[in-house]
């Protein structure tokens, strides 16, 4: 019995001397999933303003392709109707 009394207080001795090490880590565990969750945030930011950029990226092509098939159109030769009078 006088063993097992003995081991239990080298035991509470132990724990007594770790319990400031196990109260830090608990501590940066805690900072570590705060710091996660501000990151998922953070993402989900990126991504929405990544989409958006892509999104105005299209849009951009779109009016420049609009742009050049107008510029084409204005400035390609037609022919007059006198000339195509008189092809007929």
């Amino acid at each position: 019995m006088v063993e097992l009394a003995q081991l239990f207080t080298d035991l509470d001795a132990i724990v007594v001397q770790q319990e400031p090490l196990v109260t830090d880590i608990e501590r940066k565990g805690e900072e570590v999933h705060d710091n996660v969750v501000k990151a998922n945030v953070e993402i989900g930011g990126a991504i929405d303003k990544a989409r958006s950029r892509n999104r105005k990226k299209w849009w951009c092509l779109l009016i420049v392709c609009k742009c050049l098939k107008l510029l084409c159109c204005l400035t390609s030769p037609r022919p007059s109707e006198a000339m195509v009078l008189s092809v007929y």
